[in-house]
């Protein structure tokens, strides 16, 4: 009878160990996924600022351009 119940706890065991098993290695993968998210966010955040660095300079540009084109008085025909 203890022999019964000890082969019993043991798969019960045996079938925790593989459980656990698979779930480590499913947060294993998960950290990985989780990191190349985090790199693939900062890249755009990156390429957010570049963008938003060049529309400031573009606008900048813009604004003188009017300030030069206002400033100029071209005579009406």
């Amino acid at each position: 009878m203890v022999q019964a119940m000890n082969e019993v706890v043991d798969s019960v065991l045996d079938a925790f160990r593989e459980r656990l098993s698979a779930v480590e290695m499913n947060l294993t993968d998960l950290r990985v996924e989780v990191a190349g998210l985090r790199e693939d966010f900062e890249a755009a955040r990156r390429d957010d600022g570049a963008l938003r660095a060049g529309q400031a300079a573009i606008e900048r540009r813009l604004d003188r351009i009017e300030r030069q084109v206002s400033a100029v008085d071209v005579p009406l025909k």
